[in-house]
């Protein structure tokens, strides 16, 4: 059984209180302009998730925790491409980080992320009843989902205080143009911070401005005010919402040259690119219309790019030998598309029936499609 629909007709608690009463077990596809986030439930709780952050490079989210040094990295790295692994087993292989380290310092931004996900926001959802099997989770599976235990109840008070506190941040901080003091001498102690926490004050020693901060962290807006707010409470930082006119010093607005620079990549026809700068600034502003609408652009003509190099009538085949395929690596859900090319649909119809989005899914058929795994007929 599937159910799809829009965040605006069916907001998420809705759908986990659903979820929750009839305890049931599947995936709950989440995306809002291009972003997307998985949560695996089973009996109605929530036991893994995928999203922005297991998308991010690990490397950097381990570094900026203080968990390993640049040389710890590098290290992981050589081995990495020498044994042709992840670099989750790399760290694993190496000695660097035990498998408890790395899921903690992602878990905690994957929860951030999940309850970021209650901000009243269109986007779209696609809820599917999956096999038992397909919920047997591990960090290093091909969809490097992280295994969660997360209580559905707790979830809704928690992403319903989130929205709330959203907007008493949003009246503090009306705008993104502020400047924030350290008071070195009230800093809580580094272990005590979360990880969020000790990144974001690694990024302010260093002399970042909050719209920095978001591009560094790869953090929505709200996440990182929330962080600071937090932060601010404590009497660690001071923060000054600047004067009209006033700005960051040497500090361009960064959602803007985003843009510019997306816009850029769109007419020279590289639209992963584009696509990858705009998601940026979606999540530094996600309550920017203008924003959100540039994405919107950007997706729709990618597509339109995608449809001319694959009509919706022509049918593709597989001309490949199965070793050829294997060696290619395909994520679970392109083998089912793969899998779906031996009953002859056409490209419109292997869109219909995909697990994956209208982009992803003509973006993995042009992979095959160059890689010499399929023609089309």
């Amino acid at each position: 059984m599937a159910i799809h629909g829009s965040l605006r007709t069916m907001p998420l608690s809705d759908l986990l209180s659903w979820v929750k009463t009839t305890s049931r077990s599947g995936t709950l596809d989440v995306n809002r302009d291009g972003t997307e986030w998985e949560l695996v439930l089973e009996n109605g709780g929530v036991t893994g998730y995928n999203g922005p952050e297991l998308r991010d490079n690990l490397g950097h989210i381990v570094v900026t925790s203080g968990l390993l040094t640049e040389e710890d990295l590098r290290q992981a790295y050589q081995y990495q491409r020498r044994e042709e692994c992840t670099l989750q087993k790399a760290l694993l292989n190496c000695g660097l980080l035990s498998r408890d380290q790395i899921r903690e310092a992602v878990a905690e931004l994957a929860c951030e992320s999940i309850y970021d996900m209650f901000i009243d926001l269109p986007g779209e959802f696609v809820y599917s009843e999956r096999a038992e099997r397909g919920l047997e989770l591990d960090l290093e599976d091909d969809g490097e989902r992280l295994p969660l235990d997360l209580d559905v109840n707790h979830l809704l008070m928690e992403g319903a205080r989130r929205q709330d506190e959203w907007r008493l941040i949003r009246e503090r901080f009306p705008t993104d143009n502020v400047r924030v003091r350290i008071d070195d001498e009230k800093l809580p102690p580094l272990e005590t911070l979360g990880v969020r926490q000790r990144r974001i004050l690694a990024s302010l020693s260093a002399g970042q401005s909050i719209s920095d901060l978001c591009i560094e962290l790869r953090a929505p807006i709200p996440s990182v005010l929330r962080s600071l707010s937090e932060l601010e409470q404590s009497g660690a930082i001071t923060i000054e919402n600047m004067k009209d006119g006033e700005r960051f010093p040497d500090a361009p607005n960064r959602v803007d040259l985003l843009i510019d620079q997306s816009n850029l990549l769109r007419q020279q026809g590289q639209f992963d690119e584009a696509v990858s700068l705009l998601e940026v600034a979606v999540r530094m502003r996600p309550d920017a219309d203008s924003v959100r609408q540039a994405l919107r652009e950007a997706l729709e003509e990618q597509s339109r790019a995608l449809y001319l190099a694959l009509p919706p009538h022509r049918v593709p085949v597989v001309v490949a030998t199965e070793d050829r395929v294997r060696r290619l690596r395909l994520r679970p859900e392109e083998r089912f598309l793969l899998d779906r090319l031996s009953a002859h649909m056409d490209v419109g119809s292997l869109v219909m029936v995909s697990s994956m989005s209208e982009r992803d899914t003509l973006k993995t058929l042009r992979k095959l499609l160059h890689s010499g795994i399929i023609e089309l007929d």
